[in-house]
């Protein structure tokens, strides 16, 4: 079957029907109008204003359908994105540094009391994955702790380096594609444990959604800062904070709700 051509001044199409099309055609001379049912044996045909080619209603009616499908798609991931986060969980000294010459973190110790975890084990048991360096990592092996051994670890190098502990995994790939699998697939928190590299690349990528910020009241003037200037990234919003007796405040901070958008966006590229 051949289609109609739009007649002069404009032809909009309205489907009521599967079989049916309602045309609507504007007349160039007075700007009249007629309205007429058309019946068509199998499909309703449309044109529109713009000459785009006529496609069948069933036809359209799936395009239509698929598009929503990966548009309910997108709000899920959108959504699981949304509801787990990277977050960055670390001290700093009062001028911005969380280790001293030579990597020392002695300054940590005077606030390690009885009775106080500053919020460490709650966060902790929301967390399902941690990101961390190499050198944090090997830093607390080296003190003779173990390293979270209930948690899935993934170590940040640049080596290509194989793990008997299925729950270790030397990591030398897009931390882009990593988060936004874990992202897509685990139920919890993702815990970012530093050092500054680390947590410097991933700010800039957009992959931290919030900073959980503990700052020890010392100065220690040269070592490893965290952030440039001492200074959280103004893209990040302040959005508590809390003093402890000891001293120790900690500061919790969340992406810009642009900044995060934009992220998520990455995530789903």
């Amino acid at each position: 079957m051949e289609t109609e051509k739009p007649p002069i001044g404009g032809f909009f199409s309205f489907d009521t029907h599967p079989y049916v099309i309602f045309s609507v055609t504007f007349s160039a001379s007075d700007g009249s109008s007629r309205g007429e049912i058309k019946h068509i044996n199998k499909y309703a045909w449309s044109v529109s204003p713009c000459r785009m080619p006529c496609i069948k209603t069933d036809q359209r009616e799936k395009q239509i359908k698929r598009k929503r499908s990966i548009l309910v798609l997108y709000k899920l991931l959108r959504f699981r994105s949304m509801s787990i986060k990277t977050i960055l969980y670390i001290a700093m000294s009062e001028d911005g540094f969380i280790a001293g010459e030579n990597d020392n973190i002695d300054f940590l110790n005077p606030y390690q009391v009885e009775g106080e975890d500053y919020g460490y084990n709650e966060f902790i048991n929301s967390v399902e994955n941690i990101i961390v360096g190499r050198k944090t990592y090997e830093k607390v092996i080296g003190m003779g702790f173990p390293y979270h051994p209930d948690k899935t670890v993934y170590v940040a190098t640049r080596s290509s380096i194989q793990s008997d502990n299925g729950n270790l995994i030397y990591y030398n790939g897009s931390f882009k594609s990593l988060i936004s699998k874990l992202k897509s697939s685990q139920h919890k928190n993702i815990y970012c444990d530093g050092g500054a590299e680390l947590a410097k690349s991933l700010i800039v990528e957009g992959l931290i959604d919030e900073i959980f910020l503990s700052v020890i009241p010392v100065k220690l003037e040269t070592g490893t800062l965290l952030f440039e200037n001492g200074m959280v990234p103004d893209h990040f919003l302040l959005k508590k904070k809390q003093a402890f007796k000891t001293g120790l405040i900690q500061y919790s901070y969340e992406l810009t709700k642009r900044q995060y958008s934009d992220a998520i966006e990455l995530h789903l590229s």
